[in-house]
């Protein structure tokens, strides 16, 4: 319908390039932030439950509760980032929408009008226009989605990459190299002439 209509809509790609990019980085890192901090959440929580005698025996419970408040408020902190991270993109799509709308209005009533753009004089209608703006908005349409989507999907790849991290974790004891395996054992364990006592 008209070629120089169709690169304007196009003019804005660079800048949604840009913030698409920014928002990719920002969002892994911030949900990557956020998986620690749960797990931090999760381990003093599990410590203290199981531990809870021994924090009632050694007086521990104010100690507990101030850092427990501590790993809680991090976590707090993680999670008000990520969701800023994932509230700014929504809003800066609809800044370029309305950037692009604002880009085919303004070139395109001076089109109408008959003013000369770029050293040439379009011809253009009133329809045209209107269809252009149409499809800047269809244009912006599935980007919102696929943003919507892509901002549930690093959430879910900063879980992945935390399970997978525990699973690659090597545990801390070891058999020496060139250790015999143990094959299955069958019979009984019996304690003989085994005393017990208090040394003076």
């Amino acid at each position: 319908m008209s070629v120089q209509r169709a690169l304007l809509t196009f003019a804005i790609l660079p800048l949604m390039v840009l913030a698409g990019r920014w928002f990719t980085i920002a969002s892994r890192s911030a949900y990557r932030h956020v998986r620690l901090a749960i797990a931090e959440v999760n381990a003093a929580l599990a410590e203290g439950i199981i531990g809870i005698r021994v924090v009632q025996a050694f007086r521990r419970e104010a100690i507990n509760a101030e850092q427990f408040d501590q790993v809680n408020t991090s976590y707090l902190a993680s999670s008000r980032y990520a969701i800023q991270v994932s509230s700014t993109i929504m809003p800066a799509l609809d800044v370029f929408n309305a950037a692009g709308t604002a880009l085919m209005l303004w070139f395109g009533g001076r089109a109408i009008l008959g003013e000369a753009i770029f050293g040439a004089r379009p011809e253009l209608t009133i329809g045209v226009l209107t269809a252009f703006i149409l499809y800047v908005e269809r244009f912006f349409e599935p980007i919102r989605e696929l943003t919507g989507r892509y901002d549930t999907l690093q959430a879910a790849t900063a879980a992945g990459e935390r399970i997978f991290q525990l699973l690659d974790t090597q545990p801390e004891v070891r058999d020496k190299p060139g250790a015999i395996p143990l094959e299955r054992i069958e019979g009984h364990v019996c304690f003989e002439h085994v005393t017990f006592g208090y040394v003076p």
